[in-house]
């Protein structure tokens, strides 16, 4: 009887450690922001930009470099004449997949943007009607922008 009693004690001593410490998984994985400034995160050449009207030719050798860690960007190459800022902050709009906001606390140009399923695509559009940026003219730049970039 000792025995039975012994061994039905440790039953439930087993299974009550086995449930309290089974402690539900709280994900402990990435945010979506954080997904997204990840799969942001590099340096990106522009394949095709478009203007509204024109497809540019003199966007060549533009490419963007997003720093997920400090949520800015930098631009190089390409004309002197930007619809954007050369370099600036960013951060999400309402929706963190498909929304960005370029420099929040000043011009607030909203941005819809999509990355391609394996990563390597990024695609950016606008309008720009503003009063322009350092070293831009309004009339040169004025329009609804899609910039199609590959990542590096």
């Amino acid at each position: 009887m000792k025995k039975l009693t012994y061994l039905l004690t440790a039953g439930v001593l087993l299974a009550v450690l086995t449930i309290v410490g089974c402690k539900k998984d709280d994900g402990g994985g990435l945010s979506e922001e954080e997904e997204q400034l990840a799969a942001l995160t590099g340096t990106w050449a522009a394949t095709s930009v478009n203007d509204g009207t024109t497809d540019r030719q003199d966007y060549d050798d533009f490419v963007l470099a997003i720093n997920g860690s400090n949520q800015t960007y930098t631009t190089t190459g390409g004309p002197d004449l930007l619809p954007m800022p050369k370099a600036a902050p960013f951060e999400f709009g309402a929706n963190v997949k498909t929304q960005l906001v370029l420099e929040p606390n000043n011009a607030n140009t909203a941005v819809s943007y999509s990355i391609s399923a394996d990563g390597t695509e990024l695609t950016w559009s606008f309008s720009y009607t503003g009063d322009g940026f350092t070293n831009t003219r309004q009339s040169s730049v004025e329009g609804d922008w899609t910039f199609v970039f590959t990542k590096q």
